[in-house]
């Protein structure tokens, strides 16, 4: 009511003012333009129906009385689509180049005659494609497909590990060559109004059956892909604003070995067999959420309770749904084992027999501070809790009191000694598991000691970065946004800082890792930024806080977000630029002295 009286007292130019900003933030949208709206409504649809239904309806009864319809004599088109179907495991490799081309004719024209029909002769779609490798004819790259001279004209360069962003799971991406249908939506409309964005739809239906066709006659597999993010396929193919991709197809020599299904039955194996061992502990699942096309990420929150009934999270992000669920899973067998505290034995350090790890001598606490959080002192006559682990680099056994390992400990069990930083992981075998802790211990003090001691860090030159985190940079820029990366390497492993920020809330989101190699670091630091970055954007707003009110590490995030405490992060912006790139470890365990305890039974990693 209060538009409409404002409106009324308008002047002819405020009032178009007003539309223009209405229809601009989707608040209203132009009725001859309603394709637009359903468009970007239907990019994430809801499951509307059980997948128990759909079976139902494709296998209901449908014969009804009527005449019978004599079957097609055999000939070549019966034949090519008989054998026309989707295939999902493809090779690698390229095709042939001439492969290619008849491909593409067929998906067109053939002879400048047009292969498919179109609403009004207006031709709305266009063709762009990806190759992987080096072809006799094309070297790998993006090309656009320029239909009436039937020519390839490359595009700036889109790297595989981009195109990660845009689908869900990293095995779509095997195969020789990607097509991108990308359609005009605004030209049938321009004629046919909201209609017209059906008529595009069946033109794009007529394109893919071509394209089929064609693959089946050339004993070539293909594949109509739909789990892609069109948003980032769009930035990446630098398309118009009223281009939008509407078809994306796989295609490529199918592939003879059954090596992609024993990867995703050896993952769901993995799955399963986690799955089985949380039921199996008094944990209460409270919510499980699993999405997709998070910056082209799939990622698996978990919230559960168990001891004490005190709440923890778990979370796992990869390229496909799939490992995305078993890193969460993974994450959660690490916060059940870190609490259950199992094989130990009760002594004074002076009654052990073999060697014991003293706490006070690594880290000395004066009592003022063991008074202070409710610790005892710890002495050789102190009885404590023990559990025995070795050492990784002379395999020596050595006993270590369970203050120093395991959280949350016994309500009834007074520690000497608080969990600052430990390396947890599950990994598919020890090795895997050792070398995961080990990262994430050495990323965690190397961030601790930097930020307490206010060192100096060095940011990386965009010479140190490859192409992949090259086009991260340029996206997040595009976006008002910068991202860089942070070196802050002690003595040892490289240990990289991905950061996003910015002039809007979130104005400042960081991700890290260490790895041997320090590309490896930055890859990974920045998937765990991008990930938190985008779970930000589509939240609601958190509150600011005060420094004095931060308790827990997400509190210590949180507060960055914001414009008043920007100038508390001067480590990262008044940071040199440095061309050095941080050395390569190749054997990480010799430069430390790690315990090793397995928190799980010998027979599970």
């Amino acid at each position: 009511m209060q538009i409409i009286q404002k409106v009324s007292k308008s002047s002819e130019k405020e009032v178009l003012e007003i539309i223009t900003w209405l229809l601009k933030n989707h608040i209203v949208y132009d009725s001859r333009e309603l394709y637009k709206w359903f468009h970007k409504v239907s990019q994430y649809p809801d499951q509307f129906i059980s997948w128990e239904q759909v079976s139902y309806n494709l296998n209901s009864e449908i014969e009804k009385e009527g005449v019978s319809l004599p079957r097609p004599d055999k000939s070549e088109l019966s034949e090519i689509l008989e054998k026309r179907k989707s295939v999902r495991y493809l090779e690698k490799s390229p095709i042939a180049f001439k492969k290619l081309a008849k491909i593409l004719y067929s998906m067109t024209e053939v002879g400048g005659i047009k292969t498919h029909a179109s609403a009004g002769g207006l031709y709305p779609l266009s063709l762009y494609f990806h190759t992987f490798d080096d072809s006799e004819i094309l070297p790998k790259g993006t090309y656009k497909y320029h239909i009436q001279s039937h020519k390839a004209i490359q595009q700036k360069t889109l790297l595989i590990e981009y195109l990660f962003n845009a689908m869900s799971n990293e095995t779509d991406l095997d195969s020789g060559i990607i097509i991108f249908i990308v359609a005009n939506l605004s030209i049938h409309s321009q004629k046919y109004f909201n209609r017209g964005y059906r008529f595009t739809m069946q033109e794009v239906g007529m394109v893919v059956q071509n394209a089929y066709l064609s693959c089946s006659e050339q004993n070539l597999g293909i594949c109509q892909y739909g789990a892609y993010d069109e948003n980032i396929l769009s930035q990446m193919l630098e398309l118009p604003s009223n281009y939008e991709v509407v078809g994306v197809l796989r295609i490529g020599e199918i592939c003879t070995s059954d090596e992609t299904e024993v990867v995703n039955t050896k993952t769901q194996h993995q799955i399963d067999y986690l799955g089985g061992e949380i039921q199996n502990s008094d944990l209460q699942i409270r919510q499980l959420t699993c999405e997709g096309n998070r910056m082209g990420y799939w990622g698996t929150s978990v919230k559960f309770c168990y001891r004490d009934n005190l709440s923890a999270y778990a979370n796992g992000v990869s390229y496909s749904r799939e490992i995305s669920q078993l890193k969460a899973m993974a994450e959660m067998h690490e916060r059940i084992c870190s609490g259950n505290i199992t094989n130990t034995i009760t002594a004074k350090a002076r009654e052990l027999s073999g060697k014991w790890y003293n706490p006070s001598l690594y880290f000395p606490l004066k009592k003022e501070y063991l008074d202070s959080v409710g610790f005892v002192e710890f002495s050789v006559n102190l009885e404590r809790r023990w559990v025995k682990g070795y050492r990784l680099n002379t395999n020596d056994s050595i006993w270590i009191p369970i203050d120093c390992i395991y959280y949350p400990l016994p309500k009834d069990y007074t520690p000497c000694f608080g969990v600052s930083s430990n390396g947890v992981a599950t990994g598919q075998t020890l090795e895997n598991a050792v070398f995961a802790a080990l990262m994430e211990l050495i990323e965690r003090d190397a961030i601790m000691v930097s930020w307490y001691s206010q060192c100096k860090v060095k940011r990386l030159s965009t010479n140190l970065l490859d192409p992949y985190l090259l086009s991260k940079a340029e996206f997040w820029e595009k976006l008002g946004r910068k991202l860089e990366f942070y070196n802050f390497t002690l003595d040892s492993v490289p240990v990289i800082v991905a950061v996003i920020h910015g002039e809007h809330y979130p104005m400042f989101v960081r991700g890290s890792s260490a790895n041997p190699d320090y590309l490896k670091a930055a890859h990974k630091a920045c998937q765990e930024v991008e990930i938190t970055m985008h779970s930000l954007l589509h939240s609601e707003n958190c509150h600011p806080i005060l420094p004095e009110d931060v308790v827990e590490v997400e509190d210590h995030g949180r507060l960055y977000y914001f414009t008043e405490n920007q100038e508390r992060l001067w480590q990262f912006y008044d940071a040199e630029v440095t061309d050095v790139a941080p050395v390569v470890i190749n054997d990480p365990y010799q430069r430390f002295d790690p315990i090793i305890i397995n928190l799980h039974e010998p027979k599970i990693i």
